[in-house]
C-alpha cells in the first residue's frame, strides 16, 4: 500500500524526469536544425566536388529558411506557455518554407545518375526530419506562397516524415553518403 508521502515523493520524481527531459528534447531540436544546416552545406559542398554550382538565390533561400528555422524553435522553446500556439504556427511555417524552398532547389538540379540519387535521397532526409516534427504543431491558418509554388514543380522529392534526434539525423545522413561511396559529414 502507498502512503501519501510516498505518492508525493514519486510525483516529484516524475514531474523532475519530465522537466529534464523537456530541456533535453529542446537541445534536441536546437542541434537537429543546425545538424539540417550543417548537412545541407555538405550537400552543397558534394556538389561543387562535382562541378555542379547550383543557382544562388535558391541556395541563398534553402539557407535563410532553414535558418529561420532554427531561430523559430528557440524561439518556440523559450515562448512563455500562453504564447506557444503563436510561436508554434511560425515554426510550422517556417518548416514549410524550408521544405518547399528545398524542393524547388531539387527541381533546379536536374541531377541524374549515382550523383542525383544520392543528393535525393539526402535531401529528402532532411525533409523527413524536417517534417517530422509538423504534427505537433499547430497548423497556421494558411499555407505559404512557397509551399503552394513547390506543390506545381515537376521533378519532387517523396520522403516520409520522421522523427530524429540529432545522432539519428547525423547516423542516416552519413549511412546514405558512405553506402554510395562517399566520405562522411563531420557534424
Amino acid at each position: 500500500m502507498q502512503t501519501r508521502r510516498s505518492f508525493l515523493q514519486r510525483c516529484t520524481m516524475l514531474v523532475g524526469a519530465l522537466t529534464v527531459s523537456g530541456s533535453t528534447l529542446f537541445l534536441s531540436g536546437c542541434n537537429v536544425a543546425q545538424d539540417i544546416i550543417t548537412a545541407f552545406q555538405s550537400i552543397l559542398a558534394l556538389l561543387a566536388g562535382a562541378g555542379v554550382i547550383p543557382a544562388g538565390p535558391i541556395v541563398n533561400a534553402v539557407n535563410a529558411a532553414l535558418q529561420q528555422v532554427l531561430d523559430d524553435i528557440t524561439a518556440y522553446q523559450n515562448a512563455p506557455a500562453a504564447d506557444k500556439t503563436t510561436f508554434g504556427q511560425r515554426l510550422s511555417l517556417a518548416i514549410q518554407i524550408a521544405e518547399a524552398n528545398l524542393q524547388t532547389f531539387w527541381n533546379s538540379l536536374g541531377l541524374v545518375g549515382k550523383l542525383g540519387s544520392v543528393v535525393e535521397g539526402l535531401i529528402a532526409i532532411i525533409l523527413s526530419t524536417l517534417t517530422g516534427v509538423l504534427p505537433s504543431l499547430p497548423v497556421p491558418p494558411t499555407a505559404p506562397a512557397e509551399a503552394m509554388a513547390a506543390k506545381r514543380l515537376s521533378k519532387k522529392i517523396i520522403y516520409v516524415a520522421k522523427k530524429r534526434s540529432s545522432h539519428e539525423f547525423r547516423s542516416d545522413f552519413n549511412k546514405e553518403l558512405t553506402t554510395n561511396g562517399y566520405p562522411k559529414t563531420a557534424f
